[in-house]
């Protein structure tokens, strides 16, 4: 009963002050303000969530469609028929051919087809790793559909060709040696991303394996170009 007539004395006191009464008028305008406030921030935070969940998604969709196409596949197949014929000079071979400035006209055509290969499929797997180490793309994605021979055929193909195709271009004064060197920093640690993928999507290939009887070894990464 005390209490009752204490709040009705606080709100017969708040009537009657004019002052009081608009100043907790205000503070309870204030406060829906806040949570209205609150509740903007909330949703707008949802939309740029969904909105960044969708862009991903976008250059997820683009990367699979451009390392589909025809064209990346038939570059793929060309470097490692061109490795494989030669496997122990495959990479001077191409540099001399590079630097030769009399080629013939085919030795001009295999020349040019060589580095288009060589150009279209290292700038893939460049921008790939670009958009992982950006965060536009998550890691997990690139280990469900790029794995071990991925890693082998970069290591073993690519990166020989780009140490090559850099080094013609040095001994033809075409490159420093410092950009040289810089590329070879940047061509290291795009190697050194693909081992990481790989060796993760062995492991998770190597557990599923294990739990799974019918498992195939051929079940393991995407087939080698």
């Amino acid at each position: 009963m005390g209490k009752r007539t204490e709040g009705s004395s606080l709100l017969h006191r708040t009537r009657s002050d004019p002052a009081a009464f608009w100043t907790a008028i205000s503070s309870i305008a204030a406060c829906v303000a806040a949570l209205f406030a609150g509740w903007a921030a909330l949703e707008t935070r949802n939309a740029a969530v969904e909105a960044n969940k969708a862009t991903r998604a976008s250059v997820w969709l683009q990367v699979l469609g451009e390392y589909a196409s025809p064209e990346m596949l038939a570059s793929m197949k060309e470097l490692r028929a061109w490795q494989q014929q030669r496997p122990k000079g495959f990479a001077e071979t191409f540099k001399n051919l590079l630097k030769n400035a009399g080629r013939s006209d085919q030795e001009e055509k295999l020349a040019n087809n060589l580095d288009l290969d060589r150009r279209r499929v290292s700038h893939f797997f460049h921008k790939l790793e670009a958009l992982c180490e950006g965060g536009v793309l998550d890691e997990e994605f690139v280990e469900k559909e790029w794995s071990y021979s991925t890693y082998t055929f970069i290591s073993d193909v690519i990166i020989p060709m780009e140490k090559a195709k850099a080094e013609a271009l040095v001994e033809t004064q075409s490159m420093t040696e410092e950009e040289r060197l810089a590329g070879n920093r940047m061509m290291d640690a795009e190697l050194e991303f693909y081992r990481r993928i790989s060796r993760r999507a062995f492991f998770a290939y190597t557990t599923s394996a294990v739990e799974s009887k019918d498992a195939s070894a051929e079940e393991f990464g995407l087939p080698s170009p």
